[in-house]
């Protein structure tokens, strides 16, 4: 038998008998209101974490507001640029070309002025490719070349925000993730698309420096790897700074009985700000739960593994000082070369972006087999105790090590000596020096040692016996004389 249902009624259908209509029709229901009953627990809602995203709103939050992202990027300017960098100029035989005189200016002082001209700024732009390199993973600047005379001069280098090239532009095929303006067109070389209030123009004259390590068109932002363990942080600092908030106003749930939408409302808004500051009255129909929650111990501990995760990415230093026996380097003179090693390393890359943008000068001024050097300093280290040291050991050593002048050269302000000085040194050295007669003893201050004649231990106690002895027999004296006891 089969069942189907029609808008007046039902019919039943069977293969032995006719349709036939049925004239029971479904009562009508009356739907009425319904009152709110029952128990309903409402708890604080906690911050949920959203895992961050490489979008430009993103970095230039962190480049503002995130004091840990800004940290490292200070330690690593302190550390990069310690000073201004000097410039060499090589002539085709690899000779430095000097500095001339102010009558007779030389290569070497034709660049070095022209670097250092306000427009040029060799040494803020420097800064500013290791600045854009860490937030956006590439620095784009402007090069203005013009002839003063008849020589071909750079005469401004104007460094352009990279958040000016984060829209995507028109057309391309292959976009770098955060700077999208940089892209690909039919495996053309690389265009740049800046954008100027939404009108988006191609740029055709830019020096694009980007950090060795990048692996995507355009460059990939230095401080990429860290963005999830800084959400990780500010997520943590939050957990903190709720639980300062709830000190004396511990976390806890509303028990609400037979509540309506109003009441459960604001309920939720009595726990969105409960605080220690704070106090709400509560209807007769809610409760406070306290659910017995414990505040974590271990979030400062959180915050102290990231930020060393932060210092460590940059770093040596993890290098230096992991392992139960010390880092693989405990020597402190192969500490400061692998610090060294590390700073050059980033000295190395800036250098050559610079170097190959003044190479233009030299090749469209005819200076054939000329190149130019930049050189940023290093840091002063003082090596005095570790000199000290190593002239003790070497000049102390049972088999010579080194010569007079291998010695000296440890010592500061000491120049190396010639074969006549050196044999004034050795002949100096040869002659004793006079004892002083007031040093010079006739005979030994103690003689026959082996007269002297060790008490026993059991000596020692017999003599502090009887030296107890006679100190007791005194005072007893003394009382009996004094009156205070009889004899």
């Amino acid at each position: 038998m089969l069942q189907k249902t029609l808008n007046d009624g039902v019919i039943l259908i069977n293969n032995a008998t006719k349709p036939v209509k049925s004239s029971n029709k479904p009562e009508p229901i009356e739907f009425k209101p319904t009152a709110r009953q029952g128990v309903v627990y409402i708890a604080p809602g906690g911050q949920i974490f959203d895992e961050p995203k490489l979008t430009l709103e993103y970095i230039s939050e962190l480049s503002q507001s995130s004091i840990y992202a800004r940290s490292v990027l200070n330690k690593l300017l302190w550390l990069v640029f310690t000073g201004e960098p000097d410039i060499e100029v090589y002539d085709p035989s690899g000779n430095p070309v000097p500095a001339g005189t102010p009558g007779k200016p030389t290569l070497y002082n034709d660049i070095k002025t022209m670097l250092e001209v306000p427009e040029v700024d060799l040494w803020g732009n420097m800064q500013w490719a290791l600045i854009d390199s860490y937030w956006w993973g590439n620095c784009i600047l402007n090069p203005v070349w013009q002839y003063v005379g008849n020589v071909y001069t750079l005469t401004e280098l104007t460094r352009l925000a990279p958040e000016s090239f984060c829209y995507e532009p028109p057309e391309g095929e292959v976009y770098n993730p955060l700077l999208k303006g940089i892209t690909l067109k039919n495996g053309t070389p690389v265009y740049y698309y800046q954008d100027n209030e939404g009108n988006v123009k191609e740029l055709k004259n830019y020096h694009s420096i980007q950090p060795p390590h990048s692996m995507k068109l355009g460059g990939s932002p230095m401080i990429q790897p860290l963005i999830l363990p800084l959400a990780y942080l500010n997520q943590a600092w939050t957990a903190v700074s709720q639980t300062t908030n709830r000190a004396g106003a511990p976390s806890l749930f509303l028990r609400v009985t037979d509540g309506d939408e109003d009441t459960i409302a604001y309920c939720r808004e009595v726990l969105r700000n409960w605080g220690k500051n704070t106090s709400f009255p509560l209807p007769e129909n809610v409760e406070i739960v306290d659910p017995h929650i414990k505040e974590p111990a271990n979030t400062a501990e959180a915050i102290r593994m990231l930020q060393n995760l932060l210092i460590d990415y940059f770093s040596p230093v993890s290098l230096l000082q992991s392992g139960e026996r010390g880092g693989i380097f405990d020597n402190s003179t192969e500490k400061v070369a692998l610090i060294m090693a590390f700073i050059e390393g980033m000295h190395s890359w800036l250098e050559d972006a610079f170097e190959k943008l003044l190479q233009v000068y030299l090749i469209a001024n005819r200076y054939d087999g000329y190149s130019v050097r930049i050189k940023l300093p290093l840091p002063d280290i003082d090596r005095t105790e570790a000199n000290q040291r190593w002239v003790e050991v070497l000049a102390n050593a049972k088999v010579p090590i080194v010569n007079t002048n291998e010695l000296r050269r440890f010592v500061p302000n000491v120049e190396e000596l010639d074969d006549a000085g050196l044999a004034a040194l050795k002949e100096e050295m040869a002659v004793a020096p006079a004892v002083s007669p007031m040093m010079q003893q006739e005979e030994p201050l103690v003689t026959n040692m082996a007269t002297l004649q060790t008490p026993t231990e059991q000596e020692g106690y017999d003599e502090i016996h009887r030296a107890l002895n006679n100190a007791r027999k005194d005072i007893m004296a003394q009382l009996q004389e004094a009156g205070y006891i009889n004899a």
